[in-house]
């Protein structure tokens, strides 16, 4: 009797053992996609400015560990300031190059409301399975860019009508080579200024009310960052003082240079030294940037 019962107890054993990996297997292949998350690389990033009605893209590359016919893209979740959605469309790469298997780009196209600040503060992508359910997810990260009015109709109908009433060449070329040209400019360039101005001053009045530095601080650093490419196209995050200084010859005095210079390493300074430092000493660091963009305002009579 002891045999039977060592060889029916061994039997017992190996069925258990079986059922056990049988069903780690079953709850690896039902959930195996929740924790699939995809890598992501930006293919195109929006412009430093746009017109007002112009489209704004946004492409994104996705990638899987391997093909996910199974996965559809659901709504996404958006969080824009100053931004409407107006389209995505998706576009599956293993299709036409079989060394890109697994990869998705995706297109985002925006439209602005009005004139002014736009920002993409995030983009929340889900995916769903063959079931419906939620298997994969990741956020994106936005980005802000700046939206100028469209120049007006009445001054081209005003242009064109100037043309065929003036009709001599002599009034003609007065019109355009003798009138000051700083003060064609001045409308758009105090429009553009004022933006960012307007952009520190509700900055501002958020950090004063909500009290949090760290991201008075952040938003600082993201309005110079917007305004140096704006005016230089030089870009805080990834270029040097030297290309700064190149970009700024002929355009700001030497002055101004040393100014904007001294300006970013006080902001990196307090942004990146893992310590905040005292109100007082931020509000005076905001204090510099608005005053110098404000000087910016005067524009010299030629």
């Amino acid at each position: 009797m002891t045999q039977p019962r060592a060889l029916g107890l061994l039997l017992l054993i190996v069925i258990g053992v079986f059922r056990i990996l049988t069903g780690f297997a079953d709850v690896t292949n039902g959930t195996g996609q929740d924790s699939i998350t995809p890598t992501w690389e930006v293919l195109e990033f929006p412009h430093a400015t746009y017109g007002f009605g112009d489209t704004i893209t946004f492409r994104v590359r996705l990638g899987w560990p391997e093909t996910e016919d199974s996965l559809r893209l659901d709504q996404p979740d958006l969080d824009l300031d100053n931004l409407e959605l107006i389209g995505i469309s998706e576009e599956t790469r293993s299709e036409t190059n079989p060394s890109e298997i697994g990869k998705h780009i995706l297109d985002f196209s925006f439209r602005a409301i009005k004139p002014g600040v736009a920002r993409i503060n995030r983009i929340g992508l889900r995916w769903k399975d063959s079931k419906g359910e939620i298997s994969s997810r990741i956020s994106i990260p936005g980005l802000s860019f700046i939206i100028k009015p469209k120049p007006r109709l009445w001054f081209y109908v005003a242009s064109v009508g100037a043309v065929f009433l003036l009709g001599a060449s002599g009034a003609l070329g007065w019109y355009v080579f003798q009138r000051p040209k700083h003060k064609r400019d001045q409308p758009e360039t105090i429009s553009f200024l004022e933006t960012f101005l307007n952009d520190l001053k509700n900055t501002k009045a958020e950090w004063q009310f909500k009290g949090n530095d760290e991201k008075f601080l952040s938003e600082i650093f993201r309005i110079a960052d917007l305004f140096l490419s704006q005016e230089l196209d030089w870009h805080l995050k990834r270029e040097s003082y030297n290309a700064l200084k190149e970009r700024a010859e002929g355009k700001w005095t030497r002055r101004e240079v040393i100014t904007i210079t001294r300006f970013l390493d006080r902001l990196k300074q307090e942004r990146f030294s893992g310590e905040i430092p005292k109100r007082d000493e931020i509000e005076a660091t905001y204090h510099i940037l608005f005053s110098f963009i404000e000087q910016k305002k005067v524009i010299p009579i030629e």
